[in-house]
């Protein structure tokens, strides 16, 4: 059975990924022989040559690697930069007519064209047949009573509703919108059941990066699902304490577990034991040292390092940065001016405006400021930009390059000491691509002029964590099963003695990976018309392209990115999953590959566009030898990124494919509905 279902998979794979190639092509190929061109060769795939056949002069192939396709027009500029001459030697051909540049930009654009009509061919048909939907219910799970979440009121049991005034049904929506926006601030709204019914609330929550190695961002929020471990290292902290796969992970060192998330953030959390200061930095000039316990940072007192850091961020009222253009310059606004209320309600701290900013959305909005001891009132419309509200002003640090008093404890002393946090850009270390897509980005007007200023405000030390390399207990529950039919016996708590390690890197680890929660499916009949459909695939589209082209508000780096072995991957979890979701992912590759093709990039069919309105408007040809430079250049550029992706699909996803190929799933149908009733 499993020897057929792979087999299946594999085929259905080929075919699905080959349809999107092939109409692509297609529409080459057909446009060409109306405009009367030449066609040598109709390749799906690249390399080396599988199957061939030859028809009216014309040689169609099937290659080994299926990442693309091509149509070689001796015509125009042929996939030679890529493919290099063909095996067989060739004599020099007559020269062939010139064709027009409106030829050759009808036949450039014709691939993309194809590939959206064979999205709405495929969006149809998921239309009349149903789509399975991701239920997941966001509903929260057990909140660290220290957190910022808990003390907004947020409380477990919750479930998000709505992020930034768009419908959330379940997390893996939760966590897409999420990790996409450029902003770390979002107003989600939650409902609660309470005796006198459902109750709704709104707060705005900070999404903070995943961890120090993945800066794609999450709220920190964890849902109400135990972990449960999917793999024990063979060496590691799990593996010594007797953990296994199967294991619910109920607490760590005394302190309810309620997700997987929550488990890293216990592990991963530090005292305010001084492990190390920076020469140089604010904590050396103020006397800080290695074994003091920080007590408290202009009057508040600390606990945990996580409580020191959110306190270093806090800014003030007064308004420090005015973007020009914004809706707060042009409501009159000025630097210096200190907020006092928005439509009427007192201001607390950035936070709270930022939080009152949200609700209101870009609605018109009384602004009442203190400028110069008077009181002023302003009329300002906040913009909308993404899923933000913002009226472009930025605040000054409460910290930053101010002289404020910590309090330690050193032994049995307490001591006072002044210290002066400093500011530090929080721009993360890009990669090669990276900066090439900011450099992109910058071509289109993406000035830092006209964004607000992103820093950090540190003091220069780092500190003891509580749990690594020290021994604490873990209880789990670990069930069992029949071993015929798989049915679940019974399940013990289990009280396990563990010891995290520390690394090197400062992280704090066990060594299990987590199984992934068994996903369920409701299937949506009819499902979403084709304009709904492909209208969802282009946002997302925009979205991730604008997040790539923001990587330091957002994390999204070009390392995640998927090529085509994880398009591969994914689409082979989907096809084992449900054909539904396999065609509406193909929905979404082929909006990809029309938007990613009309790129105005050499090599890409929106390059050849761009040189043929170049040719035709200036009725002048551009130079063969510089359109093959280019084109070469760029080949060589794309296949390079592609190998690049590639790399981080095949060693540093492919665990995840896996779990994904693996995961339990259970479609359900529609739901019926309810019978009427009468009283």
């Amino acid at each position: 059975m499993i020897v057929l279902t792979t087999i299946y998979v594999i085929v259905a794979v080929l075919l699905l990924f080959g349809a999107a190639i092939f109409v692509h092509e297609w529409g080459h190929y057909f446009v060409a022989r109306m405009c009367g061109m030449k066609v040598e060769e109709f390749a799906i795939g690249f390399g080396k040559i599988l199957w061939k056949r030859e028809k009216d002069g014309i040689l169609y192939t099937i290659r080994a690697i299926p990442a693309g396709g091509f149509v070689k027009l001796p015509q125009m500029l042929t996939s030679e930069a890529i493919e290099g001459k063909s095996e067989e030697e060739e004599e020099e051909a007559e020269p062939l007519p010139e064709i027009s540049p409106w030829a050759k930009i009808a036949v450039a654009v014709a691939g993309p064209t194809m590939n959206i009509v064979f999205a709405f061919v495929l969006a149809g048909i998921i239309y009349f047949v149903g789509l399975p939907e991701a239920i997941t219910p966001p509903i929260v799970g057990a909140l660290d009573k220290e957190s910022e979440e808990h003390s907004l009121g947020i409380r477990e049991g919750d479930i998000i509703t709505k992020i930034d005034g768009q419908a959330i049904p379940s997390w893996e929506e939760a966590t897409k919108l999420t990790a996409l926006a450029v902003t770390n601030r979002f107003a989600v709204t939650f409902q609660r059941q309470t005796d006198s019914g459902v109750e709704e609330l709104t707060r705005t929550l900070t999404a903070k990066p995943i961890s120090e190695e993945i800066a794609l961002k999450r709220l920190q929020l964890p849902p109400k699902y135990p972990p449960v471990v999917g793999k024990v290292s063979d060496e590691g902290a799990a593996s010594e304490a007797g953990l296994k796969a199967g294991d619910k992970i109920l607490s760590l060192a005394g302190i309810p577990v309620g997700s997987s998330s929550q488990l890293g953030d216990e592990l991963q959390k530090r005292n305010l034991v001084v492990k190390q200061v920076v020469e140089g930095q604010p904590a050396s000039d103020a006397g800080l040292q290695v074994g003091d316990r920080i007590l408290s940072l202009g009057g508040v007192s600390l606990t945990f390092q996580k409580q020191l850091n959110e306190e270093l961020q806090k800014k003030t009222l007064t308004v420090g940065q005015l973007l020009e253009g914004q809706p707060a310059s042009a409501a009159g606004v000025k630097q210096g001016d200190r907020i006092i209320s928005l439509d009427g309600i007192a201001i607390r701290d950035d936070r709270h405006f930022e939080e009152e900013l949200q609700q209101r959305g870009a609605v018109e909005t009384e602004l009442v400021v203190d400028r110069g001891g008077e009181s002023v009132g302003l009329s300002v419309t906040p913009a909308r930009v993404g899923n933000q509200t913002t009226i472009g002003i930025g605040f000054p640090s409460l910290y930053a390059g101010r002289e404020t008093e910590m309090v330690v404890r050193r032994g049995e002393e307490k001591l006072t000491l002044p210290v002066t946090p400093g500011k530090f850009t929080s721009e993360r270390q890009r990669g090669f691509w990276d900066r090439i897509f900011q450099a992109f980005a910058s071509l289109f007007g993406s000035d830092e002029e006209h964004v607000l200023e992103q820093y950090r405000v540190m003091i220069g030390a780092q500190f003891n964590t509580v749990h690594g390399d020290r021994e604490t207990e873990m209880v789990v529950l670990r069930p069992t099963y029949d071993a015929d039919t798989g049915t679940l016996l019974s399940e013990e708590q289990l009280t396990l003695p563990i010891t995290p390690r520390l690394l090197k890197t400062g992280s704090v680890m066990i060594g299990i990976r987590f199984a992934r929660e068994p996903q369920v499916y409701i299937v949506q009949n009819p499902g979403p018309t084709p304009w709904e459909n492909i209208a969802e695939v282009g946002s997302l589209m925009w979205r991730t392209l604008y997040a790539l082209f923001h990587k330091e508000q957002t994390g999204v780096g070009v390392s995640d990115l998927s090529g085509p072995v994880g398009i591969l991957a994914m689409i082979g979890a989907m096809v084992k999953i449900d054909y539904r979701l396999a065609l509406n992912f193909l929905v979404l590759l082929n909006v990809n590959l029309a938007i990613l093709n009309m790129l105005p990039i050499p090599v890409l069919d929106g390059g050849h566009t761009v040189m043929g309105l170049i040719e035709g408007l200036f009725r002048r040809k551009i130079p063969v030898k510089l359109q093959e430079w280019a084109t070469t250049g760029f080949a060589v550029a794309l296949i390079s990124l592609m190998l690049y992706v590639t790399f981080h699909d095949v060693f540093g996803r492919s665990d995840d494919f896996v779990d994904m190929y693996n995961n339990e799933v259970e479609i359900k149908g529609p739901a019926e509905p309810e019978p009427a009733t009468s009283e």
